[in-house]
């Protein structure tokens, strides 16, 4: 489990390293104005994130180059776009009626990089006045643990914070696995952990085990202070 995170990190942190933003718009009609030339809409979601009762806007966004599209030559690969993706937030203006650049991020939403596992970016979602990513990470060569992701922002004192998470990993050959539920806010953590022993019949069992802890955090993190995914340490031996 521990080496799975760790080439997670390692293949995020490349992909990010040297990246080039592209210039986004300040104000636009449609969240369509807001793309850069060669680029497209992959993931929106709508609602209000400020609390002024307009309906707001977050947008994925991924390059369109064709020379960071590995094609699929007849091999159980799947045809990798290893294109860039940034997530992109609007605020809907009152006054103007239009939509207004509120936060730009290239770090949080990672690509197709391996051709052996599922595309990790699953979708982005707005409800309540919260924005929630969520990721998974399945291989099918090289690793047999399943590990879905989801984080939580809110909008307060003018930035992003990130108020919750969800980890939860699983050996799909032995269905035992961890998950973690953080709240950032209270600064607790819970760890559940799910073992299969047998009993003295032979029948498969499930342990199930949750314990709370506190996370030694001194301040929140924000879209613009994470710098990827799991790449925050909240405890000993426990990344975010």
């Amino acid at each position: 489990m521990k080496y799975l995170i760790l080439w997670i990190i390692l293949f995020i942190t490349v992909w990010c390293s040297g990246q080039t933003l592209p210039k986004i718009k300040f104000e636009g009609q449609s969240i369509n104005d807001f793309v850069p030339d060669n680029w497209r809409i992959i993931s929106t979601a709508s609602g209000d994130l400020n609390e002024d009762n307009y309906v707001d806007e977050a947008i994925v966004i991924q390059e369109m180059d064709s020379k960071k599209v590995i094609i699929s030559e007849g091999s159980v690969m799947d045809t990798l776009d290893t294109n860039p993706r940034m997530l992109i937030i609007l605020f809907k203006d009152f006054i103007s009626n239009q939509f207004r650049l509120k936060e730009i991020s290239g770090n949080l939403i990672p690509n197709h990089y391996s051709p052996t596992m599922d595309d990790p970016f699953d979708n982005i979602m707005i409800s309540k006045g919260v924005l929630t990513l969520n990721f998974h990470f399945w291989y099918s060569a090289g690793s047999w643990y399943q590990t879905f992701l989801e984080y939580k922002f809110r909008f307060q004192k003018n930035e992003f914070y990130l108020i919750g998470a969800e980890f939860d990993e699983t050996d799909r050959g032995t269905s035992e696995g961890l998950k973690r539920s953080f709240n950032f806010l209270t600064r607790k953590m819970s760890e559940t952990s799910i073992r299969v022993e047998e009993d003295e019949s032979g029948e498969q069992i499930e342990k199930i085990e949750t314990k709370w802890k506190t996370l030694e955090i001194k301040e929140l993190k924000t879209i613009k202070t994470l710098t990827g995914l799991l790449k925050w340490t909240v405890a000993p031996d426990v990344e975010i």
